[in-house]
């Protein structure tokens, strides 16, 4: 059996530890699809929506956003905050990562839950290359939609559509999720992976 232990400030001395039922068969958003890499993975990177404890959406990544009078089109103010590494989360890390996710060369088995962006499984088939995703600039980030879904705010909580680090994920590639490599946008991140062991995080 796996677990996870994720380790607070150095002065408080805690440790929360997790029994996990299995081994995760990645750290990286766009190759999990279980609850067990759920439950690591979602402790390491923010989106741009997040669940308050009443699991109402609440903002993430994202400090506002505005809709279209249609429903269409979304477009989000990323809100300052940095990567563990001291890099600052940008719109375009969330462009990069969507584009990533949605390419026809990732074998991404959850991408279909973003068909509902514009052109996505057209893109994801490689019938279109117009991606209703773009980074305006360094803090705007436009999604567009196929049609209105007012349960795309709560679709985007899910790891499917959390950023990727862009600058460490083109140094490293596939290694960008080995520990001393992977930086995260959430309250946590990855110090140590002992297979089939345990996997250590740090607050």
């Amino acid at each position: 059996a796996s677990a996870v232990a994720f380790a607070g400030a150095a002065q408080a001395q805690t440790t929360l530890r997790v029994a996990n039922m299995g081994e995760p068969a990645s750290l990286d958003p766009h190759f999990v699809s279980g609850v067990w890499e759920n439950r690591i993975v979602g402790e390491l990177f923010l989106g741009l929506t997040a669940e308050a404890a009443d699991a109402s959406i609440i903002p993430g990544a994202a400090e506002k956003w505005t809709i279209s009078p249609d429903g269409k089109t979304y477009t989000f103010t990323i809100r300052d905050h940095k990567w563990s590494d001291g890099q600052p989360v940008t719109a375009g890390d969330f462009e990069f990562a969507l584009k990533r996710i949605l390419s026809p060369d990732t074998p991404a088995k959850y991408a279909s839950l973003l068909y509902t962006i514009r052109n996505a499984e057209k893109y994801k088939k490689k019938e279109s290359t117009d991606l209703g995703v773009r980074a305006i600039d360094a803090k705007t980030l436009e999604i567009q939609l196929e049609n209105s879904a007012p349960f795309f705010l709560a679709q985007l909580t899910h790891y499917t559509a959390y950023p990727l680090p862009k600058h460490v994920v083109e140094k490293f590639g596939n290694d960008w999720i080995k520990p001393g490599n992977m930086v995260g946008n959430g309250p946590y991140v990855v110090t140590e992976w002992q297979a089939n062991a345990q996997i250590k995080a740090t607050k």
